[in-house]
């Protein structure tokens, strides 16, 4: 999905400045949507370096004697060279970045870089009314060498979201409109289009009468409206769609609107001098329309529109396959200078971007019923190896996989009520020097000096997770009555178990303590000797010496919540695991 800004230069023109410039990531009604202001000096030095272009660019296609998709005007430049055009092109270039360097816009430019990623699909739209401002060539500006996947969109100050569209084909649905082709070649853009007939269904009108171009508009529904022949912006958008009759899009509005409201997302008009098409088709609310800027000569018309359609009918989104076939002209601009200036998309920012396969699907009872055999198939494939254990092992690695990732995402910190104390080999070496007596990792005097020192931060519970079995050194009778009657201290023993090694009747618990102080420290390993699961309860064998029925962790935590005032209970016939 492509990044969405929308960069509204207000009402402001060119000789005046723009004191009100706002930047937007995503649309208004996006809760997410981030929003920028500045605004932009006047540069009147860039309108009259754009007329100064668009003479010499007329007087070079006159020059070389291009088959131009217009009936363009006498000009009176008639002594000029290749140079100083290209000289103009790069002075125009070269204001167009000066002016949008400022140091008024240069804030919004530097927050717009800390937002977009180089690597994503940028959907760039500039919104204006202003006749110029829609003509100069924006994608000049140095800063999409930075993003080379971001493509310049034109759109209205104005929007409006535009009906609700059913779309009741699954196929898409071209209209393509053939006008006069008197000094042109058309053919070729024809034979594009047909290669698209198994993807999609195509109907021609070769220089349509008026009324037939209209009973199409109002009786089928299209979603692409296309055509080529003879075009220009006078009177917002003009076409010749036959030898004998010229005609402005107002006169076919209701048609169009009707089309629209039916399905129609997309019209490309590859002709020259659209920018008055689009915005007659602008106030209709179309989603999206593709122009030529200026006028195109034949060649330039037919690579743009070859690539444009393989990109786009093989599932490249409208942007990219606009972006990818723009940038093709680039081959052939040694013979037709500034070709990749031309070509332009206008867009409805309300609207969704078409792409090749957004038609709704009809199910079929066939094909629904393929999808319900497929479905059932697949499923009970999988039941069955699952079944048999087949999927175990990939299920278990990806089981430790996500608890492995679930550690690193997730910052848990350590809670403020639990204090753990271990022993290590320094502890168990300090013991031996100072003479005491050792029979587990903790002597009865350490363990006596340890407790004592917990008992003045008055501990809730008390859990020692070290086998203890036999009876306290008379040396220490305190420690001794502590195991008998000190209701917050809990011990483990081991159960009885039979496993690989042999028979084991257990560890048993420390003299003195009762049982509901005794707990089990014993897990479960899977067969790749893995602790995935954590015993909490289990009733131990008759011959055990461990009585305990409880898993250590369980046991304080149930103490605990009890001196907290919350009551839990455990079913006792029940193996719990977690």
């Amino acid at each position: 999905m492509s990044k969405l800004v929308v960069l509204n230069l207000g009402k402001g023109d060119l000789y005046k400045g723009f004191p009100d410039v706002t930047v937007q990531l995503g649309l208004t009604n996006d809760h997410r949507a981030m929003e920028f202001r500045g605004s932009l000096p006047a540069a009147p030095e860039i309108p009259q370096l754009y007329r100064n272009w668009q003479i010499l660019y007329s007087a070079l296609y006159r020059y070389y004697g291009w088959s131009v998709r217009l009936e363009i005007e006498e000009t009176d430049v008639t002594n000029f060279s290749e140079v100083e055009f290209n000289d103009l092109c790069e002075e125009l270039s070269f204001r167009i970045n000066i002016w949008l360097n400022s140091e008024q816009f240069r804030q919004i430019e530097q927050k717009l870089r800390t937002q977009l990623n180089p690597n994503e699909e940028i959907c760039f739209m500039i919104a204006s009314d202003d006749y110029l401002l829609r003509r100069i060539p924006w994608h000049l500006w140095n800063f999409f060498e930075d993003y080379p996947n971001a493509e310049v969109a034109l759109s209205p100050i104005e929007l409006q979201r535009p009906n609700k569209i059913y779309n009741k084909e699954k196929e898409v649905r071209i209209l393509a409109i053939f006008g006069n082709s008197q000094g042109i070649d058309i053919s070729k853009d024809r034979q594009f289009l047909e290669k698209l007939s198994t993807k999609a269904q195509i109907k021609f009108l070769v220089e349509p009468q008026r009324k037939e171009l209209s009973n199409e508009l109002w009786n089928k529904d299209w979603n692409i409206l296309f055509f080529a022949g003879h075009s220009y912006s006078k009177e917002r958008g003009v076409l010749q769609i036959n030898q004998t009759t010229t005609i402005s899009l107002d006169k076919l509005k209701h048609g169009l609107k009707k089309a629209i409201e039916s399905g129609l997302h997309l019209a490309i008009f590859n002709s020259c001098d659209g920018l008055g098409l689009a915005e007659a088709l602008e106030d209709l609310h179309i989603p999206q329309v593709i122009v030529m800027r200026e006028p195109v000569p034949d060649l330039v018309a037919q690579e743009f529109l070859k690539h444009f359609l393989t990109e786009f009918s093989n599932g490249q989104s409208l942007y990219s396959a606009l972006r990818e076939a723009r940038k093709r002209l680039e081959g052939i601009e040694d013979e037709y200078p500034c070709a990749t200036w031309l070509p332009v998309i206008c867009q409805n920012p309300l609207s969704a971007t078409m792409t090749w396969q957004m038609q709704r699907n009809i199910f079929t009872a066939k094909s629904l019923f393929k999808i319900l055999v497929t479905s059932f198939l697949v499923t009970s494939l999988v039941m069955g190896v699952r079944y048999w254990g087949y999927l175990q092992t990939s299920e278990l690695h990806a089981f430790d996989h996500f608890m492995r990732l679930r550690s690193q995402l997730v910052t848990e910190k350590p809670d403020e009520r639990i204090l753990i104390i271990t022993i290590d080999e320094a502890d168990i070496q300090y013991q031996i020097n100072k003479g005491m007596q050792m029979r587990w990792s903790l002597s009865d005097q350490a363990l006596a000096q340890l407790l004592d020192k917990l008992n003045k931060y008055q501990p809730r519970t008390i859990g020692l997770d070290i086998y203890r079995d036999g009876t306290v050194d008379p040396k220490y009778p305190n420690l001794a009555t502590r195991f008998s009657q000190d209701n917050r201290l809990f011990f483990v023993c081991k159960v009885a178990t039979t496993d690989d090694d042999g028979d084991s009747d257990g560890i048993p618990s420390p003299d003195g303590v009762s049982k509901e102080r005794l707990s089990f420290s014993d897990f479960v390993a899977d067969d790749e000797i893995i602790a995935r699961r954590q015993l909490l309860y289990l009733i131990p064998p008759p011959k055990s010496l461990c009585p305990a029925e409880y898993a250590f962790n369980l046991q304080l935590a149930l103490h605990y919540l009890d001196k907290e005032g919350k009551t839990s209970s455990v079913s006792p016939w029940r193996v719990l695991l977690l």
